[in-house]
């Protein structure tokens, strides 16, 4: 039996088979499963959610969430709600809580001072702690080593050995999730198999971090199969079109779950790890195939202001080698918005070009997360595989529409109409579309623009 210590039932991606979801976990041997709330706003849910199906939960404050936030009215309402809740056998852990330095444009200083603060009401509380490492384990740390006795989980961890054991030093256990389950992560599968069975957890995160088997084109999702030979099937997994698809029981079982679920649910947070773990183990241990080196894309540069979404297809070799979206010298973009803005965005660095954009609403991605290409051009990609388009609205909360960037981003256009959001088609920018002039391409842009507020 298992238990995955990191799921968010309450995601809208489950409104539409959340019972089934929770059967088929349990008919694949999954015991339990830890709801983790994200703001004040989801603690009620997940605690429903929790009693109603007989699962586990706990209550924090997402790093991506704090934005919007006054910070003591936010702590305030943690410290209520665990109080409250100081009886309640199925709270379990303070979380989702933690850092995240990978999203462009948050506002670290507050992400840390709500950090800071969680972890006092969670040794206060006597619970372990749920924490978001994403590029900010030394910063986590630093702050646990200020507060000794607080344990718990470090969720979806991608650091060095050097930042795991110490944070194995301090009580901690180690999840890993679906990113060890892709071919490209081998030193995560390294690190993996270098460490105890007891320093170990499975979690799924899902719907978020799906494992490389539920990775599927739109065309198949409707009759889901393995993406290779040797990995396990995903069952009858649904997911909206482009999004990580919704962790079915045997991937639960298989992949993300965590501990003996013989122990309660609280001991599997405290002390996670158990002989289960072994699985893991052999997963991370074992040799992938030999093949051509494969493209990671950039990060999306959203946040809690952005309204409209440009959604390219990959990012060229320039960008790649930048750091910065649309870095081909000739592609217009920057061009396009620095007429539209009147700002010579080009002059800028990467961050401040992305920070511009952030402060009036754009947001940027692209359609696929990683790929095989040879050279820089759309018809050379291989092997793709799609972002989560589906959990945008969980990053940008004011997302009113995405604008397809050129023709091979316009294919996921009725994926994105139905996330419910308002498609726009614009010509490309790339320099391979010499059809239509920069006046005219400039007269298209705009008027997307304009729809959405953010001309000056």
């Amino acid at each position: 039996m298992w238990i995955d210590t990191h799921c968010h039932l309450d995601a809208g991606e489950f409104a539409a088979d959340r019972d089934a979801v929770v059967a088929r976990a349990r008919a694949a041997g999954v015991e339990t499963l830890v709801l983790p709330a994200v703001a004040p706003g989801n603690f009620a849910t997940v605690r429903e959610l929790a009693h109603r199906h007989g699962l586990a939960y706990a209550l924090g404050i997402h790093p991506l969430c704090v934005g919007p936030l006054e910070e003591d009215a936010a702590l305030g309402a943690l410290r209520d709600a665990l109080a409250a809740q100081a009886g309640d056998p199925r709270l379990v852990a303070v979380g989702e809580i933690g850092l995240d330095h990978f999203v462009p444009g948050l506002d670290r200083a507050k992400q840390e001072r709500l950090y800071a603060g969680q972890l006092r009401l969670a040794r206060d509380a006597g619970l372990p702690v749920l924490l978001h490492v994403r590029r900010s384990a030394d910063t986590l740390l630093k702050h646990l080593r200020r507060l000794p006795g607080v344990q718990g989980i470090a969720h979806a961890f991608n650091g060095s050995l050097q930042q795991a054991e110490a944070f194995l030093a301090l009580g901690f256990r180690l999840g890993f999730g679906g990113a060890m389950t892709f071919d490209g992560a081998q030193q995560l599968r390294r690190l993996a198999a270098g460490l105890p069975d007891s320093a170990l957890v499975l979690e799924t995160d899902a719907p978020d971090i799906p494992p490389q088997w539920l990775y599927v084109t739109a065309a198949r999702r409707g009759h889901v199969e393995p993406l290779r030979a040797g990995l396990p099937a995903s069952g009858t997994a649904s997911a909206p079109a482009l999004g990580p698809a919704s962790a079915s029981a045997s991937a639960l079982a298989s992949a993300s779950a965590s501990a003996s679920a013989s122990k309660p649910a609280q001991r599997a947070v405290r002390s996670a790890g158990a002989g289960k773990a072994a699985a893991v183990r052999a997963s991370a241990s074992g040799a992938a195939p030999a093949q051509a080196e494969r493209l990671v894309g950039l990060p999306p540069v959203i946040g809690p202001r952005t309204r409209l979404l440009v959604l390219g297809s990959f990012p060229s070799a320039a960008s790649l080698a930048a750091g910065v979206y649309y870095a081909h010298p000739r592609n217009q973009f920057w061009r396009l918005l620095s007429a539209l803005w009147g700002l010579d965005l080009a002059a800028l660095a990467p961050a401040r070009r992305h920070a511009a954009l952030l402060d009036r609403g754009l947001g940027l991605w692209d359609v696929y997360g990683a790929c095989r290409r040879a050279g820089s051009l759309d018809r050379a990609i291989r092997d793709a595989e799609p972002n989560d388009l589906a959990g945008l609205r969980r990053h940008a909360p004011r997302l009113e529409a995405v604008a397809h960037n050129g023709a091979t981003s316009a294919r996921a256009a009725q994926a994105v109409a139905a996330l419910g959001l308002t498609v726009r088609r614009l010509p490309s920018t790339s320099p391979a579309h010499a059809a239509w002039t920069f006046e005219r391409k400039l007269a298209a842009w705009r008027a997307a623009f304009e729809r959405h507020g953010l001309l000056p």
